[in-house]
């Protein structure tokens, strides 16, 4: 069973609360007093006395500035006090109830920590809480753990507990200005324990998609942390460069690009791309049965096509292949990815077949809602095809045909802008059999844009032209 509650919230404290979510967090959702079933298969009222239980309440608010942006769990002894804030991984998280721990049916005891920083996952207004036995859902964030807090040496890791029968997650507000500092990509046997590996690395978000649906081979998906800038942060800046070097700072780890081998050997130590000359680094998954090795994921791990792995661009990255590299005199160093690209990524998707992420239906699926921006494809390593995950994973339907299984990889920029040679030229955006409605990126559409949009801000004198000119690229038919 999962629950949530709408609205823009606070957790409560002993301030006061709003409601109760209705689903008890310390039990196994499975054995929980609302889904037992007597002899006859009808619903038990009265709840085991031998279960654990645990509820959350929460408090609303219709400030923005009072609003929560993320939470997480502290594992801790339920005999040992624990503080009523503390710092993990850099941002102050305050308990919601420091006497009363969630003692889960793992026989481990955890607190909820809420924080308003906005450099945690999601870093958005949350708007509801739900909780069930389900690791992701689509556009929620799932609370991860920690057992310690930051130290003056080093920055406590969070991590996710895959032990547990009941996962906490937290549903946002949609943004346009959302960046990724992690992606994951994990295979496994099948969803779940995909899934799994994803939580275990400290994913908190995932599209919904198998990487290798309708291709054989193992279950693979995708998944990431994203964030939000501190704008009070820059604005607090007084010159024009100490904002921008304050901006620049906080998009240091943000992702700039992704692209793939494809029938490559895994090189664990990234590369240096030939076009830009840009470090790129690894996605790996870490083992964590065997001493934390980390490794590639192979997208089509199991199938008939070539190995294909992924690879990503960020500032903190290429400075880090920097140091590295700089004591060898071979070695090229990397350009910095802001050199080539003017914003990072602020949203990624996958369609599958000729599908393109314009309009949302069961064959394309996104980290966030739609907006007017163009989509560009990930493209393979050498940027002369666009990425497609089941490249060469050959599946027979019953009359012997090859189906067509294409999941294709998009990404969309902070300002509208488009990488070279990654266009998207055309693709249906509806789901008919044998008519489509064809979309072609019309490049007048980034000034245009960023008339509507000005500092951040909307222009309400550019608002009716962009708004008109692009719902007329959408209603033409071809």
């Amino acid at each position: 069973m999962d629950s949530e509650s709408e609205g823009r919230f606070d957790i409560a404290t002993s301030a006061g609360t709003d409601e109760v979510i209705p689903v008890n967090v310390a039990a196994d959702q499975d054995k929980a007093w609302y889904s037992r079933k007597d002899s006859k298969g009808r619903l038990e009222i009265e709840p085991a006395e031998d279960q654990p239980a645990a509820y959350i309440s929460v408090a609303r608010t219709d400030k923005e500035e009072e609003a929560i942006r993320g939470i997480m769990l502290y594992k801790s002894s339920p005999d040992k006090a624990v503080p009523n804030q503390l710092v993990v991984d850099g941002a102050t998280y305050y308990c919601a109830s420091n006497t009363s721990p969630i003692k889960m049916s793992n026989g481990n005891s955890y607190y909820l920590y809420f924080t308003y920083n906005m450099g945690v996952s999601p870093g958005r207004p949350i708007t509801f809480i739900a909780a069930g036995s389900e690791q992701f859902r689509s556009r929620q964030s799932t609370a991860l753990v920690a057992d310690r807090a930051d130290t003056s040496g080093s920055k406590s890791v969070l991590y996710g507990d895959t032990t547990m029968k009941t996962f906490i997650r937290a549903a946002f507000e949609n943004s346009d200005h959302v960046y990724f500092n992690k992606i994951y990509a994990a295979s496994g046997s099948d969803e779940a324990s995909a899934k799994a590996k994803l939580l275990e690395q400290g994913c908190t978000e995932y599209c919904d998609i198998n990487l290798n649906d309708n291709a054989g081979g193992k279950a693979v998906y995708f998944g990431y942390r994203s964030y939000t800038l501190n704008e009070k942060a820059i604005r607090m800046k007084n010159t024009d460069e100490a904002k921008a070097a304050e901006r620049a700072s906080q998009l240091n780890q943000a992702v700039y690009d992704i692209v793939c081998t494809v029938d490559e050997p895994f090189k664990p130590e990234g590369f240096v791309s030939q076009r830009y000359q840009i470090y790129y680094a690894p996605v790996v998954t870490i083992d964590k049965g065997n001493n934390n090795k980390a490794s590639g994921v192979n997208l089509n791990e199991g199938t008939t096509g070539p190995e294909i792995y992924m690879y990503y661009a960020t500032p903190y990255a290429a400075k880090e292949y920097n140091e590295r590299a700089k004591t060898d005199k071979r070695a090229i160093l990397s350009s910095m990815p802001g050199n080539y690209f003017s914003a990072p990524l602020t949203k990624i998707a996958f369609a599958k077949y000729d599908r393109v992420p314009y309009s949302e239906d069961l064959e394309a699926t996104t980290s966030e809602q739609s907006n007017l921006l163009p989509w560009e494809y990930v493209m393979q390593s050498n940027n002369q095809q666009h990425i497609d995950l089941n490249e060469g994973a050959i599946k027979f339907n019953s009359d012997y045909r090859a189906e067509d299984n294409r999941i294709s990889m998009f990404v969309q920029r902070d300002d509208g802008s488009v990488k070279p040679s990654a266009e998207i030229t055309g693709g249906y955006i509806d789901d008919y059999e044998d008519v489509g409605y064809l979309l072609s990126i019309k490049y007048q559409i980034k000034p245009i844009y960023l008339e509507y949009i000005k500092d951040g801000m909307i222009n309400p004198s550019g608002k009716e032209k962009f708004e008109t000119i692009v719902n007329s690229w959408r209603k033409a038919e071809f």
